[in-house]
C-alpha cells in the first residue's frame, strides 16, 4: 500500500519575517501510514481532525494557510515520507515554520493508535508528544477533538490559555443563584426531538457531461459506480475519492472534502487526450519514446512514429541512426492537440569543428567546458560535467552562447538551501525559453555544495534556463527512483573558483517580490553575464 506523502496545512502568524529567519507558525502535517490495516482514507480523516484542533488551539492567534500554499513553499523534490524528529525539524526550517507536528498511525490489536508529536524546528528540538489508543476511527476523532486543543496549547510556547481569559481568583465577585424553577405536579415536561446523524447533501458533476462513469469511494471505503451526475442528499462527512472516466479523455481523480450538515458541489473538468507524431528523415531511424501515456512507459519503433490516445505531459522523443547525430528531446503532449516533432538527423562529419570550450590541445585529452559566471557580487567559474548530463550542458550552454542570461537574477535565495537564477529580470519579469528537457537526474551526481543543477516544476521533464546551486549538501534532492516523486533534480556542473562568491549571495537579506514570490533578495543580485571559458 503507498504511504500518504507529508503533504501540509501551515497555521501562519499574521506578521512576517526575512525569508531567511523561522516565522512564528505550525505546520501541520498528514499522519503517515505504518501498518497494512489502515486505509489511506482513515489517516487522512485523523489527520482533519487534527487540523481542526490545530484551529481550536490556534484561536485568534494564529491565521491558517491552505494546503497548496504549503507546497508552494517546500524546497523542489523535497521527501515529505518521513516521522522522525530530525527530518520534522528539516521541513519546518524549509518552509520557515517555527514549529511542525507530524505523526504516524497503525492498528496495536485489536486498537488503533496514532503518534502526535510536535518539534521545535531550529534545535529539533521534541516540544510534546501524545499516544493515543482506542477501537474504532469514530472514537480516535471524538478523542482528538476534546483533546488534541489542549495539547498542542500545552505544547507550542504561547498558546496556553491563549482564547480563554481568566480572571483572579479574588476579583471574581459572589453572585448569588437563582433559585430553582418549581417543577410541576407529577414531574417535568421533556419535549424530544429525534437525533440524526450529520450528513451533506453532495453533487459531483463532469464535464462532458456524456458518456462519463464515476467511480466512487466514500469515507467508510465502500466503493459504487455512477453515472453524471451523482447526487446524495445524505452523504457522509469526510473525504471522498471520485475518479471520473469517460472514452477520449484521460482518467480524472479527485478528492472531495465534505463537511457536516453542508450542500456540496463537486465539478470535474475532464481532459482530451492528445496524441504525439514523430517524422523527419532518414526513414527507418530507430525511434525510442518515453512517456506516462505509453504502456509501461516507453515505446520504440522506426521513424516516422505516431500515437495516439497519450495522457497529457512531458515526453522523451530519442531518435538515433549509425553515422548520424542522435536526436533527443522532450516535447510536451496538450490535451485534445497532436504535438509534431520534425526529425532530420544530420549524418556525422569525418572531423568535427572543435568547440571553443574544450581544450583539444593535447592529443586524447579534453577537458570539460567551464563557464565564467559574473554577478553583481563578484565571479565564480563551474566546470560542466558533459559527461555525465550531456542534455543538461548543451542545453545550458545554448543559453549561454545566446547570452540569455545577461542581466539575469538570482531570484530565489534560501541561506540553508540554494541560490536560484537565470530565469528573472530585476522588474520579476520570466524571460521566455525554449522548450524542456529531459530529466537527468539519474546520471549518479548528487545535490551536494557547490553543485549546479536544473530547476523545474513538479513535472520532471520541465526544466528549461533556471540553474541552482546548492549551498548545502541536499540529498532529499537526489535521484530515488523513476517515479515523479523520486526522479530528483538533475545535477550537471560544480563551483571550482568563487565560492565564497556564491556564500555572499546566499548571505543577503531577502523578502517578498513585487509578484508575491518568496525569497527575493532586497536588493537584485544580478547576473552580468555568462561566458564560455576560452
Amino acid at each position: 500500500m503507498a504511504r500518504l506523502g507529508w503533504a501540509a496545512v501551515l497555521v501562519l502568524a499574521a506578521r512576517t519575517a526575512g525569508a531567511a529567519e523561522l516565522r512564528d507558525m505550525l505546520a501541520v502535517l498528514d499522519l503517515s501510514v505504518e501498518d497494512e490495516a489502515v486505509t489511506d482514507a482513515v489517516a487522512l480523516t485523523v489527520t482533519d481532525g487534527l487540523r481542526s484542533a490545530a484551529r481550536k488551539a490556534a484561536g485568534t492567534q494564529l491565521k491558517i494557510m491552505t494546503r497548496e500554499n504549503m507546497l508552494e513553499m517546500l524546497p523542489p523534490g523535497t521527501d515529505q515520507r518521513c516521522f522522525k524528529g530530525a527530518c520534522l525539524a528539516t521541513i519546518g526550517r524549509q518552509i520557515q515554520a517555527r514549529f511542525v507536528m507530524g505523526g504516524a498511525i497503525r492498528k496495536v490489536g485489536s486498537r488503533l493508535s496514532v503518534t502526535v508529536e510536535a518539534y521545535e524546528s531550529t534545535g529539533g528540538n521534541l516540544l510534546g508528544a501524545e499516544v493515543p489508543k482506542t477501537r474504532n476511527v469514530d472514537e480516535l476523532i471524538d478523542l482528538i477533538d476534546k483533546e488534541a486543543p489542549g495539547w498542542i496549547r500545552t505544547w507550542i510556547p504561547g498558546l496556553a490559555g491563549a482564547t480563554v481569559a481568566v480572571a483572579p481568583l479574588a476579583s471574581v465577585p459572589v453572585v448569588s443563584a437563582p433559585p430553582p424553577p418549581a417543577v410541576a405536579a407529577g414531574g417535568p415536561s421533556i419535549r424530544r426531538s429525534s437525533s440524526t446523524k450529520a450528513a451533506s447533501d453532495l453533487t459531483i458533476t463532469a464535464k462532458p457531461s456524456e458518456g462519463v462513469r464515476l467511480d466512487i469511494t466514500d469515507p467508510a471505503g465502500k466503493t459504487l459506480a455512477s453515472g453524471v451526475p451523482y447526487k446524495n442528499p445524505q452523504a457522509a462527512p469526510g473525504r471522498w475519492k471520485v475518479t471520473a472516466r469517460a472514452a477520449g479523455y484521460e482518467d480524472e481523480t479527485r478528492d472531495v472534502d465534505v463537511p457536516a450538515d453542508d450542500t456540496i458541489l463537486a465539478k470535474i473538468d475532464m481532459k482530451l487526450l492528445g496524441a504525439l507524431s514523430v517524422t523527419g528523415t532518414p526513414a527507418g531511424a530507430q525511434v525510442v519514446v518515453t512517456g506516462p501515456g505509453l504502456p509501461g512507459g516507453r515505446d520504440e519503433g522506426g521513424l516516422p512514429w505516431e500515437a495516439s490516445g497519450l495522457s497529457s505531459g512531458s515526453y522523451g522523443v530519442k531518435v538515433t541512426r549509425t553515422g548520424y547525430r542522435d536526436f533527443d528531446e522532450a516535447v510536451q503532449v496538450e490535451p485534445g492537440r497532436t504535438a509534431e516533432v520534425t526529425v532530420a538527423l544530420q549524418r556525422v562529419a569525418v572531423v568535427a569543428e572543435p568547440d571553443r570550450r574544450r581544450d583539444t590541445s593535447v592529443v586524447g585529452l579534453v577537458r570539460s567546458p567551464v563557464v565564467v559566471v559574473k554577478t553583481s557580487l563578484g565571479t565564480f567559474k563551474a566546470e560542466l560535467y558533459e559527461d555525465k548530463a550531456p542534455i543538461s550542458v548543451k542545453n545550458f550552454l545554448r543559453y549561454v552562447d545566446d547570452e540569455f542570461y545577461d542581466g539575469t537574477i538570482f531570484h530565489r535565495v534560501i541561506a540553508t538551501f540554494m541560490v536560484q537564477g537565470g530565469g528573472f529580470t530585476p522588474d520579476m519579469s520570466e524571460k521566455p525559453t525554449r522548450r524542456p528537457i529531459r530529466n537527468e537526474a539519474s546520471n549518479g551526481l548528487l545535490n551536494e555544495r557547490g553543485t549546479l543543477a536544473m530547476a523545474r516544476t513538479s513535472v520532471p521533464d520541465s526544466a528549461t534556463a533556471q540553474f541552482y546551486v546548492n549551498v548545502v549538501d541536499n540529498p532529499f534532492l537526489d535521484y530515488r527512483g523513476p517515479g515523479p516523486a523520486e526522479i530528483g533534480y538533475a545535477v550537471f556542473g560544480r563551483v571550482t573558483e568563487g565560492m565564497d562568491v556564491v556564500d555572499k549571495i546566499k548571505a543577503v537579506r531577502t523578502g517578498f517580490g513585487s509578484n508575491g514570490m518568496p525569497d527575493v533578495p532586497k536588493t537584485p543580485v544580478i547576473i552580468e553575464s555568462i561566458r564560455g571559458e576560452k
